[in-house]
C-alpha cells in the first residue's frame, strides 16, 4: 500500500453552476454604481447548494453588509438539488420555477429565496410540496 497520495485530485467544485452565477453577478461583484444583474439558468437536481459560493464572494468583498438591495437577481427554472440557495448573502435573489430537495435556504444571511410552482403545473400548488424538509 502507498504511503503517500498517488491518485490524482478531482476538484468536485470544477462544475459547479456557481461559477456561472458568479460570472453572471460580475458587475454587482465589481461594485458598479447602481448595477442590476438579471439571469436565468436551468437546473438539475444535481446542482447542489445553488448560490452559497456567489454569497461566499458577496461576503469575501463586502462582509456582512451584503450587496444593495435588488443587485443580483437570478432565475432558475427545474429541479435544484440540496442547499438551493443556501447561505444567501444580502442583495442576492434566488427565485426557483419548480422545485428543490431539503435545506432550502439553509443559513440565510440577508438574501431571498423563492420556490414556486411551474406556471404550466398540472397540480394545486398549495396542496403539494415543493421544497424537502
Amino acid at each position: 500500500m502507498a504511503q503517500r497520495c498517488t491518485a490524482a485530485r478531482v476538484d468536485v467544485l470544477a462544475g459547479a453552476l456557481d461559477h456561472r452565477l458568479i460570472e453572471a453577478a460580475r458587475p454587482a461583484l465589481e461594485g458598479v454604481p447602481g448595477a442590476k444583474v438579471r439571469a436565468h439558468f436551468d437546473v438539475r437536481n444535481v446542482d447542489r447548494s445553488i448560490g452559497a459560493m456567489l454569497s461566499g464572494e458577496v461576503a469575501r468583498r463586502f462582509g456582512a453588509r451584503g450587496l444593495p438591495a435588488g443587485a443580483v437577481e437570478l432565475r432558475f427554472t427545474g429541479s435544484a438539488g440540496q442547499s438551493f440557495g443556501a447561505f444567501g448573502a444580502r442583495g442576492v435573489a434566488l427565485l426557483l420555477e419548480g422545485e428543490a430537495n431539503d435545506h432550502v435556504a439553509k443559513g440565510l444571511s440577508g438574501g431571498r429565496v423563492v420556490v414556486r410552482a411551474p406556471r404550466d403545473a398540472g397540480f394545486d400548488a398549495g396542496e403539494t410540496t415543493l421544497v424537502g424538509n
